[in-house]
């Protein structure tokens, strides 16, 4: 789908295994329980835009996102992954379901996004976050209790890397030493604010994810964070 405008269509229920779309335009369009192998959002040179549109129980997994624009879209009960999206704009979207990976960038080398009024409250982004400077007080965050939001990473990340090196079991140690330092680098590039939302390859990254977002969340409870 490149180079078109839609409005007021329903392609829902559509099974497919490369959908591709870019300089294109949707306004009002459904495209609700949605498979896809593989979708490919915003290719080409000029921003894909998708107004008021909902892709409520649809399932993709593989998603690249390159030059495209969310405003007022709906993402619920969805399974959508590898969501990463530093060219993307969201802008008053609710997101609800599985969001494994999602990471949205405030800015790239070439723009500034606009990443506002977003509701992620009934979304899970394990191993994702946001990147590049996303005004978080700007979003409902998740509330599933893998999340926890740092509002002074500069406090809180020192403090927490100071803990987790006195960890006796050194598996733990370096799995959640890790985390906390690409959340340090997220910091130091330009995220005033951060998502601690780890995800786990095996069994030592589940222990050492509980142990760091039981520690975490007591930090900023402290009002460390």
């Amino acid at each position: 789908m490149i180079d078109e405008t839609h409005r007021d269509e329903d392609f829902s229920e559509r099974r497919i295994s490369h959908w591709t779309v870019g300089v294109s335009t949707f306004e009002r369009c459904r495209f609700d329980n949605v498979r896809a192998d593989v979708a490919e959002l915003g290719v080409g040179s000029a921003p894909t835009v998708f107004r008021d549109c909902s892709f409520d129980g649809s399932g993709f997994a593989r998603t690249s996102l390159d030059q495209v624009r969310f405003e007022r879209c709906t993402f619920r009960n969805v399974v959508m992954r590898d969501w990463i999206a530093p060219y993307g704009d969201f802008v008053d979207c609710i997101f609800g379901g599985e969001f494994p990976g999602l990471t949205v960038f405030g800015s790239s080398p070439e723009r500034s996004n606009e990443v506002a009024g977003n509701d992620f409250r009934d979304a899970v982004m394990l191993g994702g976050g946001f990147r590049a400077g996303v005004d978080l007080s700007l979003q409902q965050l998740p509330i599933d209790l893998r999340h926890v939001f740092i509002s002074d990473p500069a406090v809180t990340l020192p403090a927490a890397l100071t803990v987790v090196r006195t960890w006796g079991d050194q598996a733990e140690r370096v799995s959640a030493e890790s985390v906390l330092l690409v959340l340090d680098e997220d910091y130091r590039g330009g995220q005033p604010q951060l998502l601690l939302c780890p995800a786990a390859q095996d069994a030592i990254d589940e222990a050492a994810n509980a142990r760091l977002l039981e520690m975490v969340r007591k930090l900023v409870t402290r009002g460390s964070g």
